[in-house]
């Protein structure tokens, strides 16, 4: 029997955890923000995995959570360090809100293209495809804003 009771205590628990490990740590924030971006390309692989291959899908669903979650809990975290060290003092409250109203706007977006994507596409191209739309979006941080 399948629990998302399970999946999202594990992923918001090794989420915390994750948290807790980096507070500690004087981490650059421009040197975890790609790595973040595609290990989150990568669950999205993952929870593809079940589809194709005879696995747990449990498992699988429970290590691509765990995944995704701390990778884009670092992420966020790391642009809005990005944004802090960037931004003049006198605006940085009124930019720092402009741009979470984008990642609001592009977490509405991404669930449309998500709905598209599943009802288009089998379950697992359509996670496949999510995965390679990750990866772009790494490459595209990588000439944006890290080079």
């Amino acid at each position: 029997m399948f629990s998302w009771g399970l999946v999202i205590v594990v992923s918001t628990l090794s989420s915390l955890l994750a948290s807790f490990v980096l507070l500690g740590k004087r981490v650059m924030a421009r040197n975890i923000l790609l790595p973040s971006t595609l290990i989150n390309a990568l669950a999205q692989l993952l929870y593809a995995v079940p589809y194709y291959m005879n696995t747990n899908p449990l498992l699988m669903i429970i290590i691509a959570s765990i995944m995704s979650s701390i990778a884009f809990n670092v992420y966020s975290s790391s642009i809005s360090a990005i944004l802090t060290s960037i931004i003049p003092i006198e605006v940085r409250g009124r930019l720092v809100g402009i741009q979470r109203i984008f990642d609001n706007i592009g977490a509405a977006i991404a669930s449309l293209v998500a709905g598209v994507l599943y009802t288009n596409l089998d379950y697992g191209l359509a996670f496949m495809v999510t995965c390679l739309i990750g990866c772009i979006n790494s490459i595209y941080l990588y000439l944006a804003i890290l080079k």
